[in-house]
């Protein structure tokens, strides 16, 4: 994935829909995922990583994949930012309804 483009990175990764539902089953507990524009604050090409997961929002939709410095540095040569957020699949088996197949393909692809 070497000097991958941003396209790439969004063809390889999970892209969460707006309005998707976080699990947080160790919290019995489910919450429906904010905007990326919340109370003011704008994660539009802004990413984070967290327990080696990167997430990424490009046109308000949010991207999840297991975290490559290639990846980070694309998003760097496209101008995102570095801004604290909730990274989805990185919290204490937290997950996003309906995605757990797609999380697990993704994650085993990056594995090998």
């Amino acid at each position: 994935m070497q000097n991958m483009d941003l396209t790439e990175l969004m063809e390889k990764s999970l892209a969460i829909p707006t309005g998707s539902i976080v699990c947080w089953p160790d919290q019995g507990c489910e919450q429906k995922l904010r905007p990326t524009t919340d109370e003011g604050v704008d994660f539009e090409r802004a990413y984070f990583e967290h327990r080696r997961i990167i997430l990424f929002v490009i046109n308000g939709i949010r991207y999840v994949l297991p975290y490559q410095q290639d990846a980070e540095r694309c998003l760097l040569r496209n101008g995102f930012k570095l801004k604290s957020m909730y990274v989805p699949f990185s919290n204490n088996g937290d997950y996003i309804k309906g995605l757990e197949e797609e999380w697990r393909e993704i994650k085993n692809t990056y594995m090998h």
